[in-house]
Formats: C-alpha cells, structure tokens, sequence
C-alpha cells in the first residue's frame, strides 16, 4: 500500500491505521490479562476475604463491649441517684425546671428638652 501524504487524505488514513493497530494491542492485552487460572484468583480473594471478615467481626465485638460497658454505667448512676433521692429526698422523683429570665429591650421615651426664650414683662 502507498500512502501519498501530501494531499492530506493519506495522512487521516495512516492515523487510521495507528488508531487500529492501537486499539487491537490494548484488546490483545485485556484477554490476555484477564485469561488465566481462575482458582488461584479465587483461593487469593477467599483469603483476603476471610481477613476482612475476621476484622468486621472483631470491629463489631469490640462496638458491642463498649456499648455493654455504657449500659451497665448508665444502670448504676440511675441506681446511685434513686439511692440518693431515697436517702435525703421525698421518696417521690419531682422533674423541676429552672427558671430563666430573658431580659427583653424596653423602647421609653425620654423627655427632649428644647431652649425656648422666655418672656418676661419688666
């Protein structure tokens, strides 16, 4: 085949041609990447999955302690507090609110005073 580039249209067919050569080694190289013993593939994942999930585990174990551990101090305050309440209280748990004074900006009229002369008869 010859090319002749200097009318131009030989030069689009010569990129065209790159352009195909290109595209076939990158398809060439995706079947032989993907082609190979899958069971290797697939005994490496199982491992790597088999660590993940051993961590999840772990992770969730060490979430449930702490959560058990909030728990179980939560319960003994409310038990010290109902404790305390029975000792020195009422014996009757009374929720009380706390006032709270909200000062609120009052407009007062102040009182202009303006010289005016004053007439007197002499």
């Amino acid at each position: 085949m010859i090319y002749h580039i200097s009318h131009g249209e030989g030069l689009s067919d010569v990129k065209m041609s790159i352009f195909k050569l290109i595209l076939m080694v990158l398809l060439t190289l995706t079947v032989i990447g993907c082609s190979g013993d899958g069971t290797a593939v697939t005994q490496e994942m199982q491992g790597y999955m088999q660590d993940i999930e051993a961590t999840v585990e772990a992770r969730l174990a060490e979430e449930r302690a702490i959560e058990s551990r909030i728990e179980a101090e939560v319960e003994t305050k409310i038990a010290e507090m109902i404790a305390f309440a029975e000792r020195y209280g009422s014996g009757e748990l009374i929720a009380t609110a706390t006032p709270v004074v909200v000062a609120t900006p009052v407009v007062v009229d102040t009182p202009v005073v303006v010289d005016t002369p004053v007439v007197v008869d002499t």
